[in-house]
């Protein structure tokens, strides 16, 4: 009831059509379009001979709904979500790495991050976002070490996003091909001559398992997508209250254990986008959850501190949008859609986008 009627005060019209139904729509019209698939599937695959970094190349794409709308972008000549024509910009003012905050997992193609930021940068120059879904630190690494040299960036944007990152890089940290960019400055896979392969690999796994997921989940689900939302969302907050203590202990704790790599990884992140002739920076966005007066988290969860300590003493510029932003904002849950816990609105993006952009080129 709660988040229904959070839509019908918003006026927005929301799509109750199941991402399944809403793919086979648009396949109605274009037959290659294709599900969004994150390469991060594939870091616990066995005996691969490729770690795909990127989606499927120059493809209509589905995402998912959380403003309301199903996200429908068209994939670069690489697979992530930009205007082809970007590559071939002579001058790229932004080349942003991170994850789903950085792909704009929410929100069209236009109104990301990298989307913002190529209204408001000096005409002819370039943005790339290089975002992809439950990316961590050290696949931002391999991206950089693929894609960066491709280009002339001026600057490279690390988005680090702090519910889950340091998570995300203790698995990526067991995959044997990502730990060759770790540990061996040399090693590179050649993605960029190998995307047919890529592309291949990535519809093969949408065919045979995501497809039948979400094919699976609409058979056995009479529910309304909105009745099964809030059914999720109540789910999720008992969840949350009842392990609050709990995550305290143990994922914090679990948090502080690659903070040796983070702290290897950033460096070399630094040291190659230098090697390359660009700027390296780094932009903290903090957690939803820090948000909700009642829960009342501390600057330290999620080793708050100890992140931007790591970053200050390797001497790199940073945004801390905790500070800069949210702290300051009278509502920061409008940030969000429908001020739910999630990935941010439209509103969001363009207001962080604003930050980023005014600090180069208006300080």
């Amino acid at each position: 009831k709660l988040f229904q009627e959070v839509i019908k005060k918003s006026g927005i019209k929301y799509d109750t059509r199941t991402r399944i139904q809403a793919y086979d729509d648009l396949r109605k019209k274009d037959p290659e379009t294709v599900l969004y698939l994150a390469p991060t599937n594939f870091k616990t695959k066995i005996d691969q001979t490729i770690m795909p970094l990127s989606g499927i190349s120059k493809k209509q794409t589905v995402g998912g709904n959380e403003n309301g709308y199903y996200t429908v972008f068209q994939t670069d000549r690489y697979g992530f979500k930009n205007s082809d024509s970007e590559w071939d910009k002579k001058t790229i003012e932004f080349l942003l790495i991170g994850d789903s905050f950085t792909h704009g997992l929410s929100v069209n193609e236009q109104d990301t991050i990298g989307g913002n930021l190529r209204k408001l940068i000096p005409e002819n120059n370039g943005v790339l976002s290089l975002g992809q879904a439950s990316n961590g630190t050290l696949i931002e690494y391999a991206t950089l070490r693929e894609y960066l040299p491709l280009v002339n960036a001026k600057r490279v944007i690390c988005l680090y996003y702090e519910a889950n990152d340091l998570i995300n890089l203790s698995n990526e940290l067991k995959n044997e091909i990502l730990l060759n960019y770790l540990n061996d400055e040399n090693f590179t896979q050649n993605l960029y001559l190998k995307q047919n392969i890529i592309d291949n690999m990535l519809n093969e796994y949408i065919l045979n398992e995501l497809e039948p997921y979400y094919r699976d989940m609409e058979d056995n689900h009479t529910l309304g997508i909105l009745q099964r939302f809030v059914i999720m969302k109540q789910i999720n907050w008992l969840y949350f209250i009842k392990l609050y203590k709990v995550r305290k202990l143990t994922i914090e704790k679990l948090l502080r254990s690659p903070n040796e790599e983070f702290m290897k990884i950033l460096k070399l992140s630094k040291e190659f986008t230098e090697n390359n002739g660009a700027s390296f920076y780094f932009v903290y966005i903090p957690e939803y959850n820090r948000y909700k007066n009642k829960l009342g988290i501390a600057d330290d969860s999620q080793n708050y501190k100890e992140v931007i300590q790591i970053v200050k003493d390797l001497e790199i510029p940073f945004i801390d949008l905790n500070e800069e932003l949210f702290q300051k904002h009278k509502d920061p849950l409008s940030l969000y859609p429908f001020r739910s816990e999630g990935h941010l609105n439209e509103l969001g993006y363009k207001t962080i986008s604003e930050i980023i952009f005014k600090k180069f080129f208006e300080d």
